[in-house]
């Protein structure tokens, strides 16, 4: 019984994320692409692993994967974010070789931080903005890799 609640739990969040993308991605579907290549990419090569403790990770390891490849590409046109792309890097391969209950309290006090000081910098922005559509995905990625 507790499985069909975890599955119709996870069926609506992934209906959920869907309905958003479409939202931010009608502002930058380029933006939105590069990182559900990079989801769908990190979820495969990680569900390949042989390790049982991956398991529950995938899609955590998923969601960062996807963060990890829009950082990546984002550092070709600023070196701002290499804070990021490396705290990402750390956190994804410390849950790859170690999972477990660190690489995870890691990770969500990063990404805790990261949604307040994304909702900070929103405070007053312009919703029809391409800005402002990114730091709204940033702050769904962010949080979507924390439940």
């Amino acid at each position: 019984m507790n499985n069909k609640k975890e599955t119709l739990w996870t069926k609506l969040l992934e209906g959920l994320a869907a309905i958003f993308g479409m939202f931010v991605g009608k502002y930058n579907w380029v933006a939105v692409g590069i990182v559900a290549i990079g989801v769908v990419l990190f979820y495969w090569l990680a569900s390949k692993s042989n390790k049982p403790a991956i398991k529950p990770f995938l899609i955590a390891i998923a969601i960062f994967g996807g963060h990890f490849t829009w950082f990546l590409f984002s550092y070709f046109y600023s070196s701002n974010i290499i804070f990021d792309l490396l705290i990402i890097t750390v956190g994804v391969l410390w849950i790859y070789f170690k999972p477990g209950l660190g690489p995870v309290i890691f990770l969500t006090i990063y990404e805790s931080i990261c949604v307040v000081l994304f909702l900070y910098l929103m405070i007053g922005a312009n919703y029809e903005t391409s800005q402002f559509a990114a730091q709204l995905l940033h702050i769904a990625l962010r949080i979507s890799a924390q439940v």
